[in-house]
């Protein structure tokens, strides 16, 4: 990210229409552009409004991310589930050691 790809951005409201394009940075251009098809510093399309209209009120956006992504989601998910589990497995073992031998 050591150039910041300006193109046509311009002062005024971000979803004004001009020469098909909104004035508005798609971010998945910057993250993912060969899995969205475009490349850094695009804008939303002119046919994207609901997409743009929804990032500007900080609402989810759809996108594709790259298959390395995905993975390390994932990956991401596991450690958190096994985080969780063992967390769960030392409170009941040390729970169960306060109790002393059963008789």
């Amino acid at each position: 990210m050591e150039a910041f790809p300006r193109k046509t951005l311009r002062p005024g409201p971000a979803l004004e229409s001009r020469d098909g394009v909104l004035n508005l940075k798609n971010p998945a251009c910057y993250v993912f552009p060969e899995e969205n098809g475009c490349s850094p510093g695009d804008h939303f399309a002119s046919a994207q409004l609901r997409e743009a209209r929804a990032f500007t009120r900080y609402e989810p956006i759809a996108f594709v991310a790259s298959t390395w992504q995905r993975l390390a989601n994932a990956v991401t998910l596991c450690a958190l589930v096994l985080t969780g589990a063992s967390m769960i497995g030392y409170a009941v073992h040390r729970a169960i050691g306060r109790q002393g031998p059963q008789r």
